[in-house]
């Protein structure tokens, strides 16, 4: 992408983030981190601040971030691509959605159930109602609250929120 496009164009921005995501899978997340912000710096001068792509590397590079621990950082990268979805596409979209799911992972992350929980609530709210509730998407936030409610040791809403994810997940795949 560099020789065919250079150092300034969107497609640039895809590979350095394809590239962080590969290193975040494997665990590498200070490189994944370093790829990302390559990315987002891309994204705000190819696209701007406020645009949608630069709101999805914002919210990649706050996931990153949180699996560094630097949970700081990572909220504040997150709330920023929320913040630009729910101005630029609005509440119901599927981008707001999933920043709203990765600020949920963050939360969860922290330790912070609460509001882990309606983050992900928000998230599933969206999907459900864009989807039309049977969809993986609402499965795997189903999924995640569940986590969130074992980690805060209310085992009752979590075997219900792992059940919604099972009877959607039979339905979905069999």
């Amino acid at each position: 992408s560099l020789d065919l496009y250079g150092e300034k164009h969107a497609s640039t921005a895809v590979c350095y983030a394809m590239f962080g995501y590969l290193h975040n899978l494997s665990g590498d997340y200070s490189r994944a981190v370093t790829f990302y912000e390559k990315a987002l710096s891309i994204s705000i001068a190819v696209s701007g601040e406020r645009s949608i792509g630069t709101a999805a590397y914002y919210s990649h590079l706050g996931v990153s971030y949180s699996d560094t621990g630097s949970y700081d950082l990572a909220i504040e990268y997150c709330e920023k691509a929320l913040n630009i979805a729910l101005e630029t596409q609005g509440e119901m979209d599927l981008n707001t959605a999933n920043f709203y799911f990765h600020l949920g992972h963050v939360y969860r992350d922290n330790s912070e159930y609460e509001r882990a929980l309606s983050s992900y609530g928000k998230a599933v709210d969206i999907w459900r109602r864009l989807k039309g509730g049977n969809d993986l998407s609402t499965a795997f936030g189903y999924s995640c609250m569940a986590l969130v409610y074992d980690d805060m040791k209310n085992y009752k809403l979590a075997v219900e929120n792992h059940k919604k994810a099972l009877d959607m997940g039979i339905v979905l795949v069999g």
